[in-house]
């Protein structure tokens, strides 16, 4: 079973195996993005946190509301895993 990992400060991340930090970044800095698409502007002013990082390779992100509930998903593929267009 993977591990979730709850980062709230950056100290968090010594938490995440060493040789898992890089990809536990990479899906933060994917959360930051979705964050940024979704407030626009004003996401500096949005609070966030804490984030919890499933180590499973999934590569995908929710963004929750206030209330847990998930209101937008970022779904990370390689290009070997897109399909052309029909």
């Amino acid at each position: 079973m993977p591990t979730t990992y709850e980062i709230d400060r950056v100290a968090d991340l010594l938490r995440v195996p060493i040789e898992r930090r890089t990809a536990c970044l990479r899906e933060v800095e994917y959360a930051l993005a979705l964050h940024e698409l979704a407030f626009g502007e004003k996401a500096a002013d949005v609070e966030i946190g804490p984030m919890r990082w499933t180590d499973d390779g999934d590569k995908t992100c929710t963004l929750h509301d206030a209330s847990g509930k998930p209101v937008l998903t970022l779904e990370v593929t390689s290009k070997s895993d897109m399909q052309p267009n029909a």
